[in-house]
């Protein structure tokens, strides 16, 4: 047994020789140790390893990563293959295109003959002056010194000493020639010389119809200037984009000049009840051929029932710029 276990006992027997170092060594050893690694005496971090031996290796990696990435972008992306010539474009653009079929058997517009109406060209100034015509002072002043005219327009010349005595009128003259001055200093000074004074709720005594909100404001304020020593006499206007009580407000406290586009009229005269025709003078209808035009034929006989209701003895004035079949009849 001995002999069997020679070498274990050679071990056992071996003396045992242990460096026993000072205490002080062995503390100033740790602490050295924990200055190195900030922490205790133990061996340095995994990840700092692994930073420092496998950098290079990742600047590699990303150079060839990027490398076979633009090969892939041009296999798969060559612009040879995927490119679509003019002709191909264009037939994609005709398959997308729809024709309607009610323009597969007629092609060919027919043309539609219509009567060529031509404005009238004439001279528009002439060197008679206002004061001529024998109207109120005051309103003489008030064209002169706020509208800035001195002489009247050849179609001003004509209409207005027919219109203060009372009678009808077509007037037909092109456009910016001063139709408005026209009809509103005779409506203005006929209004102004009544016997009996006018009041605010005596309701309208003139009806203005416009075609448009743009020549409503225009008229309105060519009314508003020519009144200004009038203050009696209340000026109003409606048409479209206001708000409906307002109008209804000021329809109620009254207006004796009314100027509105046919199709606002319209509306009020079927919901309002404030509004009356008794006391109509005058019937205006300024740009006549543009009311036509755009459709207010329904409208303007609602207005004429409504108001041949109420009164039948006035003074109807019609202003355009060219006379068709429509306005004539």
């Amino acid at each position: 047994m001995a002999a069997a276990d020679g070498s274990l006992l050679d071990v056992v027997a071996a003396p045992r020789t242990f460096s026993r170092r000072p205490r002080a060594q062995a503390g100033q050893q740790a602490k050295a140790t924990k200055r190195k690694y900030g922490a205790s005496s133990e061996a340095p971090p995994a990840k700092r390893r692994n930073e420092t031996s496998f950098l290079p290796a990742k600047k590699t990696s990303v150079k060839e990563t990027q490398r076979t990435f633009k090969e892939n972008t041009q296999k798969t992306f060559s612009p040879k293959k995927y490119s679509l010539s003019t002709n191909d474009r264009n037939q994609e653009e005709k398959r997308c295109i729809k024709t309607s079929s009610l323009f597969k058997n007629n092609p060919e517009i027919p043309e539609l003959h219509r009567p060529v109406v031509k404005q009238v060209q004439e001279k528009v100034f002439t060197s008679a002056a206002f004061h001529e015509l024998g109207l109120h002072p005051h309103l003489i002043s008030t064209i002169s010194t706020v509208l800035k005219m001195s002489s009247m327009t050849r179609v001003q010349k004509q209409t207005i000493p027919a219109l203060l005595e009372g009678r009808d009128a077509l007037v037909r003259s092109q456009t910016g020639s001063g139709k408005t001055l026209a009809y509103c200093i005779p409506v203005v000074q006929s209004l102004q010389a009544m016997q009996s004074k006018i009041q605010r709720s005596d309701g309208p005594y003139a009806l203005v119809l416009v075609p448009t909100r743009e020549l409503a404001l225009q008229s309105f304020d060519t009314v508003q200037k020519l009144l200004k020593p009038f203050t009696w006499i209340v000026p109003g206007v409606l048409m479209g984009g206001e708000k409906r009580k307002s109008e209804k407000a000021r329809l109620r406290k009254g207006i004796n000049i009314l100027i509105s586009t046919p199709g606002r009229l319209v509306d009020h005269i079927k919901s309002t009840k404030n509004i009356h025709f008794s006391r109509i003078r005058w019937l205006v209808f300024d740009e006549a051929d543009r009311i036509l035009d755009l459709g207010f034929e329904k409208d303007i006989t609602i207005i004429l029932n409504a108001i041949n209701a109420e009164c039948q003895e006035r003074q109807n004035v019609l202003l355009s710029a060219t006379l068709t079949e429509d306005v004539s009849l």
